[in-house]
C-alpha cells in the first residue's frame, strides 16, 4: 500500500485573498479630521459604518479610534493632575477595603 503524502495544489487556500481587507492610509489629514466631526454631528457619534462611508478609505473602527481617542471635544490629555490621581487612589483604596469587607462576611471570619 502506497501513501501519497503529496499536497493537492486546490488545498491550499491563500486567506488573503478570503479575510477583509484592512485600510492603512497613514496620517489623517484636516480635511479628513474636519469631515468626521461633521459625520459625527450629523448622526450623532452612533451609527460609525455610516460615518466611515462618508470618508474614502477609512473603515468604521478607524473613524471610531480617531474620535475617541484625538477629537472628541473635552478630551484630557497628558498626565493626571495631582487632585485626580490622589481621587482615584482613595477610590481604590476604599474599594479594596470594601472587597475584603465582603470577603470576610462570606468566609465568615
Amino acid at each position: 500500500m502506497i501513501i501519497d503524502t503529496m499536497e493537492n495544489e486546490d488545498d491550499s487556500v491563500d486567506n488573503s485573498l478570503t479575510s477583509p481587507a484592512r485600510y492603512s492610509r497613514g496620517k489623517w489629514t484636516a480635511e479628513e479630521d474636519e469631515t468626521l466631526r461633521n459625520a459625527v454631528m450629523a448622526h450623532s457619534g452612533r451609527n460609525w459604518k455610516k460615518i466611515a462611508n462618508l470618508l474614502t478609505g477609512r473603515t468604521d473602527v478607524q473613524c471610531l479610534h480617531r474620535w475617541q481617542k484625538v477629537l472628541r471635544p473635552g478630551l484630557i490629555k497628558g498626565p493626571w493632575t495631582p487632585e485626580v490621581f490622589n481621587l482615584k487612589t482613595k477610590i481604590l483604596v476604599n474599594f479594596f477595603f470594601f472587597f475584603n469587607y465582603i470577603i470576610m462576611i462570606i468566609i465568615g471570619g
